[in-house]
């Protein structure tokens, strides 16, 4: 496989991928040694370091154990001190098992084995002294006589004393004679001591309680003898010791001597602890210390073998790595060395390629050899020796391109000129148009005018007839009002004519006496009649009045709505106008508009024709810039004048014809009129 045809890519891939292998292979090879000094270590630390760590748990519970059961042979102790000590045992020997099933679990050698199970061998019987130890700490707690040695000297003491005192009492009473003290029994040795002792102890307490009485009278009986003495009763102090103190004492003595006996039992269960403790579990306690010698120096020989052997696994391993990192530093310089080599050469050729092409040199060509490479290198050389192609072929394109512009610019010039002058015809015509347009503007807006005054007259005039109409209509009202009034009062002179005549009636009655009154009644009667005919006159004007309302009302109504109509025509009619007004105006300003698209033209035209100048001008430079690069042979020229030429005629023919038909302007219908124009009169 050649190397020239990899792609860059896989060459990149190739290198790393190569120094990837060799940092594996560092890799791998550190990890086997590391992982060789670490199984050491771990051997060390989790076996030979929990070896030593186990023995010495299991030596100090051992060494606790032992400590606390010479702390029982202290007689000082207390009972709460001593179930304490029990206690903290009882953890220690806990310690002690959770120890040995620790280190029992661990790897061990055959030698440890050994040594181990003959440390498991002596743990039986050493428990089982120990248990016995236990069990007469227990009867001993029981006893409840703690400092047995010192009671058992205090109950010899007590005994001694009393013994004494007796005699002093004998040879008294025998010599005739007292002495000194032995009366009061709270002042004795026994009786002071008495006072502050306690216990738990059933049987000595009962035991203390059965002397009392007796140790009471025994002193007593002194003090009755030593008086019998004093007094020269001999005989009868003789007789008193005989018949009382003589056989208090004996029973005083019986007790000192069961008291004596429980305080010597302590002392004896004392006497045994102390020698199963310090002769039994004293060898057993030295047998533990050499083997647990044995077995931590065993673990730490091990251990510092394990340590040398992870540190020369350690040191070949650093040989290792060492090696293969200076192999892999050599190989990787080797391949970087080719690959990059490989790599710039080509890019080298190319950029000295792109070089020339950047100074207008498109005649150069690449090697054969750089061009048949597969890889990156040689699909770049072909795309710029390519591009060069197409450069060329560009560059020649556009040098006959640009002749052709120069050409196209000439007769678009003079194109423009025409353009322009027959615009200038247009502006003319238009101007006239315009003028023409806002005279008839002129004429349509004074009839708008005169419209919108006859609009105002009709519909003032309208207003006015609705209002008189509206006032003949209350006038009427008014006078039925009248005439209902006028109606009460005819009825009123009738009824006072037919009082009138009453009263007359009455008066003629009276005779003389109603003369005056039928007189007055008859003037009544007369105004009452006169009344009535004036009422009948009134009455029929006003009908006649109500009804000469009642036409004129219903003839302004009549009136009223043609006059509406002709307001509403004349309406129209000014409508009309203004939309005359508005369409001529819109007219005009199409007018305008199409004279200033006529001016732009002719201005466009113009502007036409100095940018073709200056297109010829800027063909001329393209021409001189194209001219820097070189393509080794003759520029090739189409002549297309006359296809540009009509090309350029076309589409101003085109942009004329978008001008003038995007704006239609107004189409205006002078003769047509709506269906509400039937009723004008036309002049």
């Amino acid at each position: 496989m050649n190397l020239r045809n990899l792609k860059i890519g896989q060459k990149i891939v190739a290198g790393f991928s190569l120094v990837a292998f060799i940092a594996l292979v560092i890799g791998i090879t550190g990890i086997v040694g590391m992982n060789s000094m670490g199984n050491s270590f771990k051997k060390v630390a989790n076996v030979k370091m929990s070896a030593v760590y186990y023995v010495g748990e299991m030596d100090v519970a051992v060494e606790r154990i032992y400590q606390n059961y010479v702390r029982l042979l202290d007689p000082k102790l207390s009972r709460n001190q001593r179930e304490e000590i029990v206690a903290k045992i009882a953890l220690n020997r806990q310690s002690l098992g959770e120890a040995m099933a620790n280190y029992n679990k661990l790897d061990k050698t055959e030698e440890e084995s050994r040594i181990y199970r003959e440390l498991e061998s002596i743990i039986a019987p050493w428990r089982t002294i120990n248990q016995q130890i236990e069990r007469k700490n227990a009867r001993f707690i029981e006893i409840d006589l703690m400092h047995p040695s010192q009671l058992v000297a205090k109950i010899e003491m007590f005994m001694k004393d009393h013994y004494e005192l007796e005699l002093k009492v004998i040879n008294g009473i025998q010599d005739r004679a007292t002495f000194e003290g032995g009366e009061d029994s709270k002042k004795c040795s026994f009786g002071e001591w008495f006072k502050e002792f306690s216990s738990q102890n059933a049987a000595f307490n009962n035991n203390l309680r059965e002397i009392r009485q007796n140790h009471d009278l025994f002193h007593e009986s002194v003090h009755t003898i030593k008086s019998y003495i004093s007094q020269g009763h001999i005989d009868a102090a003789h007789n008193h010791y005989d018949q009382v103190l003589n056989p208090a004492a004996k029973k005083v003595f019986a007790v000192f001597d069961l008291l004596l006996e429980e305080a010597e039992q302590a002392q004896t269960l004392l006497e045994d602890m102390s020698d199963g403790i310090t002769v039994e579990s004293a060898e057993y306690h030295k047998v533990f210390g050499e083997k647990f010698s044995q077995l931590k120096e065993l673990n730490q020989q091990d251990a510092v073998a394990e340590r040398e052997s992870g540190a020369a696994t350690f040191r070949n391993s650093i040989i290792m790595i060492v090696f293969v990192i200076l192999l892999g530093v050599a190989i990787a310089i080797v391949l970087g060395i080719v690959i990059t080599r490989n790599i710039t050469r080509g890019l080298n050729n190319g950029v000295t390629f792109a070089e020339r092409i950047s100074k207008g040199d498109l005649t150069m060509n690449l090697d054969d050899e750089i061009l048949q490479q597969k890889d990156e290198v040689g699909k770049l050389a072909r795309a710029l020796q390519h591009m060069v192609e197409q450069l060329k072929n560009i560059i020649r394109d556009v040098m006959t391109s640009t002749d052709n512009i120069n050409a196209a610019s000439e007769e678009l010039s003079s194109g423009s000129q025409q353009v322009s002058q027959g615009a200038s015809e247009q502006a003319s015509s238009a101007e006239e148009i315009s003028s023409s347009m806002e005279e008839m503007v002129s004429n349509v807006q004074q009839n708008t005018d005169n419209a919108l005054q006859t609009e105002k007259i009709a519909i003032q005039a309208a207003d006015g007839i609705r209002r008189v109409s509206e006032n003949a209509i209350a006038s009427t009202k008014a006078i039925k009002d009248i005439a209902s009034k006028v109606s009460i009062i005819g009825d009123i002179a009738y009824k006072t004519n037919i009082l009138a005549l009453n009263a007359a009636v009455e008066a003629a009655r009276a005779g003389e006496h109603g003369h005056g009154f039928a007189v007055v009644a008859d003037e009544v009667r007369k105004l009452a009649e006169r009344s009535q005919v004036a009422a009948d006159e009134i009455d029929e004007l006003s009908i006649n009045s109500v009804n000469m309302a009642d036409q004129a009302g219903k003839q302004l109504m009549e009136i009223a709505p043609e006059i509406e109509k002709t307001a509403n025509l004349v309406q129209e009619i000014a409508a009309a106008s203004m939309e005359q007004n508005s369409g001529a105006e819109q007219v005009n300003s199409a007018v305008q508009q199409l004279n200033q698209v006529v001016q732009q033209n002719a201005a466009a035209s113009e502007e036409m024709a100095s940018s073709s100048e200056e297109l010829s001008s800027q063909a001329e430079q393209m021409k001189e810039v194209i001219s820097y690069f070189k393509v080794g042979e003759g520029s090739r020229r189409v002549e297309k004048r006359k296809s540009v030429k009509k090309k350029i005629l076309n589409e101003l023919e085109s942009e004329e014809k978008s001008r003038f038909s995007g704006n239609p302007g107004i189409k205006l219908d002078m003769n047509g009129a709506g269906a509400h124009l039937d009723d004008f009169e036309k002049f």
